[in-house]
Formats: C-alpha cells, sequence, structure tokens
C-alpha cells in the first residue's frame, strides 16, 4: 500500500471485499478502495457510496486489448467484470482513501445491486464447474 493517508485498512482474510464495500456504501464514503494481493491490484472508486470506476491492474487478459474510447455499455461491462476478480480475493490488504477520484468516469451504480450480480454470477459459475466434476 502506498504511503499516502489511509482512512480505513485490513486483511481480506478478516475483512472480504464484499463486506467492505458494504461498509463504505452505508457510510457514503467517497475515495478509492485499494485492493492487492501478490502481483496485483485492483481500485474501486466511489462516489457518495456508489462505485465510478473499477479496474483490476495489471489487468486480466480479456481477448481483445482495451484501446481508444469506449461506450457506457463496454465500461459497464469492464466494471463488473473487474469487480467480479476482486470479490474472489481472500487474501492480501485492503486500503481506502477517501477524497481520491478516478480518471475517467461514467458509471454510478449502487454497490448492493451490483454484488447480488457478481455473486449470482460466481455462484453459477461454481455450480457449473461442480456438475463438470459430478
Amino acid at each position: 500500500m502506498s504511503a499516502r493517508r489511509v482512512d480505513l485498512r485490513g486483511d481480506l482474510a478478516l475483512f472480504a471485499p464484499e463486506l467492505v464495500l458494504q461498509i463504505l456504501a452505508l457510510a457514503r464514503a467517497s475515495g478509492v478502495l485499494v485492493l492487492e494481493i501478490t502481483g496485483t491490484r485492483g481500485n474501486v472508486f466511489l462516489r457518495d457510496g456508489k462505485i465510478v470506476a473499477a479496474g483490476v491492474e495489471p489487468a486480466p487478459p480479456r481477448g481483445a486489448a482495451r484501446a481508444g474510447p469506449i461506450d457506457a455499455a463496454s465500461a459497464l461491462a469492464a466494471v463488473r467484470e473487474d469487480l467480479g476478480t476482486m470479490l474472489t480475493w481472500r487474501s492480501g490488504a485492503f486500503a481506502f482513501r477517501s477524497g481520491a477520484e478516478p480518471k475517467t468516469q461514467g458509471v454510478s451504480l449502487d454497490v448492493e445491486g451490483l454484488l447480488l450480480e457478481c455473486m449470482t454470477r460466481m455462484d453459477r459459475v461454481r455450480g457449473g464447474a461442480r456438475e463438470e466434476q459430478g
């Protein structure tokens, strides 16, 4: 984590990403939640408790590289995909810095609805993997 001022920090083994996001949403927080696991960093930017941007660095492969401006639907899909990736992280660290702003904006998503959507998708993927094993 960077040496900048941090308002909240912790261990992802104790506080899962979805729990931290719910707390920040309830507090109507504005800033960036930084999640770090070995070799990977995720950023979730919030404004008044709503997700306005999210990304994973280094970005996981997605087939075609993102180049140039993208439309709102593509931006929303990228936020959902990156957040879905971060929700699987159960080790590493998190830190929240209030006041940080994303370089680009274009979405304003309700945390609860987005978490429900991502968790449902993860359950479907896990269910499909179990069916293949069985």
